[in-house]
């Protein structure tokens, strides 16, 4: 990203030669972001969360992304290959055998990003065994870390098909899996470093899993909107509210070291 003339000015991602936007296929809506209601959504997200230490995702968390459009949009924002946030779909159908609970498509990049909510409590991503001095990583983690490693094998085995550009318009995508897990308050001390290496070094096709407790992503999507709102209000009705900032570490989770979280 660059500046000039005083404005930030974004590397878009190539764009299709055959992009339509008008286009809309079976199971996405199109959208366009609305920052202010986004941040609404943020601050509603914020307060369910400060209101109840454990919530699950079928009962709590899903409904309310569901009801948030808007914010589901902004999830994006953590697959760095999307510029624009258009598309969005709830529970997404992956060839039969999978449903991504909320995925965000850039569709004139047709970069996407898929997210797998699991639930917010202490206990989401380690657990306390007697006998033992170290946490482990719980089985509820696992199987969201496991489901979206089974999401990118699918889209892998699927590409350059039919019915992969049936889905997507395109016979080749850009994925990034995103899981959303866990409360800050239930990775302690060294359980943080555990979680940060975990998160930075192990990757599918060069590519890292984004791994957020719910907390984490109420503080990194509130830094971000804030940031494309302060643009937009000095850029006056030129500004762009999609512009992604400069990359930058999420801030760091209360009681972590100090340690900040992956690039957001």
């Amino acid at each position: 990203m660059s500046c000039a003339a005083g404005r930030w000015i974004a590397c878009c991602a190539p764009v299709s030669p055959d992009y339509d936007p008008n286009t809309v296929l079976p199971g996405f809506q199109a959208r366009a972001i609305d920052l202010g209601q986004c941040s609404r959504d943020l601050d509603d997200l914020a307060a369910l969360l400060t209101s109840n230490r454990h919530l699950e995702e079928r009962r709590h968390l899903a409904p309310s992304f569901r009801e948030r459009p808007h914010l589901s949009l902004f999830l994006g924002s953590y697959a760095v290959d999307l510029d624009a946030y258009d598309r969005l779909a709830h529970e997404f159908d992956l060839f039969g055998l999978f449903a991504a609970d909320i995925v965000v498509g850039d569709w004139a990049a047709k970069n996407y990003c898929f997210v797998e909510l699991e639930d917010a409590t202490e206990d989401s991503i380690f657990n306390t065994v007697r006998g033992r001095r170290t946490t482990k990583w719980s089985e509820r983690f696992e199987e969201g870390y496991s489901q979206i490693v089974d999401w990118l094998w699918l889209l892998e085995a699927h590409r350059d098909t039919v019915p992969f550009e049936r889905k997507f318009g395109q016979r080749r995508i850009n994925a990034t899996g995103l899981l959303i897990i866990g409360r800050d308050a239930g990775v302690k001390g060294g359980d943080w470093h555990r979680l940060e290496w975990r998160r930075t070094q192990i990757s599918i096709q060069s590519r890292q899993i984004v791994c957020r407790t719910y907390d984490e992503v109420v503080r990194g999507l509130r830094r971000k909107l804030d940031w494309r709102l302060r643009v937009r209000a000095e850029a006056g009705s030129d500004g762009n509210p999609g512009v992604a900032p400069p990359a930058s570490p999420d801030p760091p989770a209360p009681g972590s070291g100090g340690r900040e979280g992956t690039r957001a």
